[in-house]
């Protein structure tokens, strides 16, 4: 079962604030692109925690804006992209008054699978194990990738695919160099362990909520586990198991109509009332509560 929406591009629509513009009416195709002042103005924030089906970029030229990225809230700033692969929990936060740049998504399948796709790989594996999706880009590359991403909005505009694919191509081509220029990830010993046992509560959290059992999947002792957690990222394995459960309920309870006891069940939780007070514990608000909140800020 999923349990955050996970949106294929042509399905999703914007939450608009006044239901119109082209980000409302313009139907999403495989690839999107826009202005994130046209965001900013059509879009309802924040937006609720989903996935997409495809990889999504933004780019901040001037500005700043908060998004959210599985449990981690992240500040993108004046020159800074930050670049996402499909299935990860995301959600745009706010955006600042003089915020420009562009948002983009776009498919695996728009890349050639010699270079195009291969240099996208290199760019999100070498994100990934930083643990970090932002990349700041130089003043001296700033303006080339600025021209980029409007030839892909005017060429997006005018159904130019083939041509929108090679500036793309070229796009991720800058990103991969600017990558290459930041210095290399090597993890110790305690961030190789949180670094999978990330992984494992993304992919495990609805059924599997103990650090015993995590500890077993990666071959090491509860103890360890926690320990190595604590020392490579600042948190408890149980503190990061608590904040995705958190982020699933909260999805579900804004997103769908399920009962109560029916989140919980969806959530590997047998017991409704373990699970109304393990939410107020970490929110501060019942299930109910929360619920209510959010319709009346719709």
């Amino acid at each position: 079962m999923t349990l955050i929406p996970q949106y294929d591009p042509e399905k999703f629509r914007a939450i608009g604030k006044n239901g119109s513009g082209d980000f409302e009416t313009k139907g999403l195709n495989d690839f999107f692109i826009v202005e994130l002042s046209v965001q900013k103005n059509q879009l309802q924030t924040p937006f609720l925690p989903h996935r997409l089906t495809v990889n999504d970029f933004v780019f901040v030229s001037k500005g700043e804006l908060i998004k959210t990225v599985c449990s981690d809230s992240y500040s993108i700033s004046e020159s800074t992209l930050m670049i996402l692969p499909p299935y990860k929990i995301r959600t745009m936060e706010t955006f600042s008054d003089d915020i420009e740049g562009y948002y983009c998504h776009f498919p695996d399948e728009l890349l050639s699978r010699d270079t195009g796709f291969k240099n996208l790989m290199e760019i999100l594996n070498y994100l990934d194990l930083r643990n970090d999706h932002r990349i700041p880009v130089p003043v001296q590359v700033k303006e080339n990738i600025l021209f980029l991403l409007e030839r892909m909005k005017e060429l997006y505009k005018q159904n130019e695919i083939s041509l929108l694919s090679s500036y793309l191509q070229t796009f991720l081509a800058e990103i991969k160099a600017i990558i290459q220029e930041l210095p290399p990830i090597v993890l110790n010993a305690n961030e190789t362990t949180a670094f999978h046992f990330r992984k494992k509560v993304t992919q495990h959290i609805n059924t599997v909520h103990s650090i015993r059992e995590y500890a077993e999947m990666l071959n090491v002792s509860p103890n360890h586990l926690n320990k190595s957690v604590k020392m490579a990222v600042g948190k408890t394995a149980s503190a990061i198991i608590s904040e995705t459960l958190t982020m699933e309920a909260k999805s579900l309870l804004s997103n769908t109509d399920l009962s109560i006891a029916d989140i919980a069940f969806s959530l590997g939780i047998e017991d409704p009332s373990y699970f109304a007070r393990f939410f107020k514990k970490h929110t501060g608000n019942s299930p109910n509560q929360y619920r209510k909140r959010i319709d009346l800020s719709c």
